[in-house]
């Protein structure tokens, strides 16, 4: 009995190696601004409902850019979705740079689709290959490197002061539920 058990906790933790379990996945918002303040931001969804979206301290405005594949260095931190390749490695479909101090999970894990990792890290390693870049990615606990094909175009994140978002543009915010269970955003992305 004791085998047995062992043998499926090494199982288990063979199976899990390198994919941090995440409690739950991140709910994204959308839709135009209406206002905010330092502790929410109001978006009219497309149904024309208002949604109140809860913000943490400090939290930023961003837009989004493409960047070329070589802007990526050393030190960046990057969120990819990715097509597993192996257990510590996988295939960009999207790669996200993205801005100083902001890092909204740590780690990679599972997503619904079948054989598809997110990845978010710090870059260690950019190497120039045939094929594109290949990037080693580290987060606590582990580490994935992750091959960039060159038909995939990276995007960057750009931080404006909070008076750029003005009222009546379309706006996202990823909410991840914080150790008081209340589900917040870090920042909003604008598309002006």
């Amino acid at each position: 009995m004791l085998k047995a058990f062992s043998l499926a906790v090494v199982s288990l933790l063979v199976s899990t190696a390198g994919h941090a379990q995440p409690v739950e996945h991140p709910i994204g918002r959308a839709g135009a601004l209406v206002s905010y303040s330092d502790a929410d931001v109001t978006l009219r969804d497309k149904e024309g409902k208002d949604v109140v979206v809860a913000m943490t301290p400090g939290w930023t405005v961003v837009t989004a850019r493409k960047v070329a594949p070589d802007t990526i260095k050393a030190g960046d931190f990057v969120a990819t979705i990715n097509t597993d390749i192996g257990p510590d490695a996988g295939r960009a479909t999207e790669l996200r740079l993205f801005e100083p101090g902001y890092r909204p999970e740590l780690g990679t894990h599972a997503m619904p689709q079948p054989a598809t990792s997110i990845t978010h890290g710090t870059v260690t390693v950019v190497r120039k290959v045939d094929t594109g870049l290949e990037l080693d990615v580290t987060y606590p606990g582990g580490a994935r490197r992750i091959e960039v094909p060159a038909s995939i175009q990276p995007v960057a994140y750009e931080v404006h002061d909070r008076p750029f978002a003005q009222p009546g543009m379309q706006a996202t915010a990823v909410t991840r539920r914080d150790a008081d269970g209340v589900w917040r955003a870090g920042r909003i992305m604008l598309q002006p």
